[in-house]
């Protein structure tokens, strides 16, 4: 079946993000490879539950919608234990062992903290969206975009070199992706003309369509690098690059197999002819972060930023492929900070109700994560 069918493209273009990383600006190890001495303290207890993609409330404008509260909420659950803390070791209670891991010593901690680097983990995630039409049109509160839970395996690679280019993780997952609505737009297809496509006729950005119900389970897999100046380059005290242009991230996420998606538009040019897979067999995503310690930065309040990219590529090249691009810019002033967020994006995939309808949008607000 073609929605289980791995794109000839998505392959293609996954291989050419693998092969030209050795090319581009090189990279230092995160933390996670550093000598145990020089890592983030182990022995502090961390929460399981914490933040997965970015947390965000923006207002947004469209040139295919009406204007938009949009907010993102992400969390992540992990089932392995999220650091060398005490609590989380495996020790023998009867011996001084646990007495000696409070301090950051003992076999416990030693066998924990050595692993670390290579550690494999286990987590729940999910991922929600929705709009609020404040003050633009109806929304009954909210209009849920997108609610995306799973359970995924990963395996950290302690930030291993190959050529320039130091290797963070590897990561599969099983998912469910939807929009929590209700409505079939199935109503009259089978004896005329579908609801969808009549409605179509008359407007084509009815709020109709952002009633239609969207489902799909999919495999994820994921692999995760870090690009950018040589160790003698980097912050001698953290190891980081945060400091140089050339430090950034770079992941790839393909989907091998869609277990089920069953979505099909009955209106418009697509009608009956393309599923969500169809637009979504690849992602390729790139994020620089930079920080400011001069004059200049401490006198605006501006002293770091991070610009991401997110590419996902679909089968029939740039008629189904989607760009989003997103800039944080915190603002400080002492212990006041406002972390100002700006978004945007092109293409289809907006939101999974309407798929395949081209949109660009143009979103400003806070990031919390």
């Amino acid at each position: 079946m073609r929605n289980n069918k791995l794109s000839v493209r998505a392959v293609v273009y996954g291989l050419l993000g693998f092969s030209v990383m050795p090319t581009m600006a090189l990279a230092d190890p995160l933390a996670d490879a550093l000598p145990v001495t020089q890592q983030p303290d182990l022995t502090i207890e961390k929460r399981r539950f914490q933040p997965y993609e970015p947390n965000y409330g923006i207002w947004q404008v469209s040139d295919d919608n009406d204007a938009a509260l949009e907010a993102r909420y992400s969390f992540k659950y992990l089932l392995t234990r999220p650091d060398c803390s005490p609590n989380n070791l495996d020790r023998d209670e009867s011996s001084t062992d646990f007495e000696r891991s409070q301090a950051g010593s003992g076999k416990a901690f030693d066998d924990c903290a050595s692993e670390w680097p290579r550690r494999w983990e286990t987590y729940l995630k999910f991922t929600g969206e929705f709009d609020f039409f404040l003050g633009t049109r109806d929304s009954d509160p909210v209009i849920n975009r997108r609610s995306n839970p799973g359970w995924h395996v990963r395996k950290y690679l302690a930030n291993k070199k190959w050529m320039n280019t130091y290797w963070r993780h590897l990561d599969v997952g099983l998912e469910h992706l939807s929009n929590g609505q209700t409505v079939d737009d199935d109503d009259g297809c089978d004896t005329g003309l579908c609801t969808g496509q009549e409605i179509y006729a008359q407007d084509p950005h009815d709020p109709y369509f952002d009633e239609i119900s969207r489902s799909l389970n999919f495999l994820s897999v994921e692999a995760a690098m870090r690009v950018g100046p040589r160790r003698e380059r980097a912050d001698p005290e953290t190891g980081r690059c945060d400091g140089s242009a050339g430090c950034f991230d770079l992941w790839i996420r393909l989907i091998p197999w869609y277990i089920s998606d069953d979505n099909l538009v009955t209106w418009g040019p697509n009608a009956g002819r393309r599923r969500i897979a169809e637009y979504d067999r690849a992602r390729i995503i790139w994020s620089m972060k930079r920080k400011w310690r001069d004059y200049a930065a401490q006198r605006t309040g501006f002293n770091e930023m991070e610009l991401t990219v997110k590419w996902t590529l679909g089968d029939d090249y740039f008629s189904t492929d989607s760009l989003d691009v997103g800039f944080f810019i915190p603002w400080q002033r002492g212990r006041f900070r406002l972390p100002l967020y700006l978004e945007a994006h092109f293409g289809p995939m907006n939101n999974l109700s309407n798929y395949t309808q081209t949109e660009r949008t143009f979103g400003i607000g806070l990031r919390f994560n």
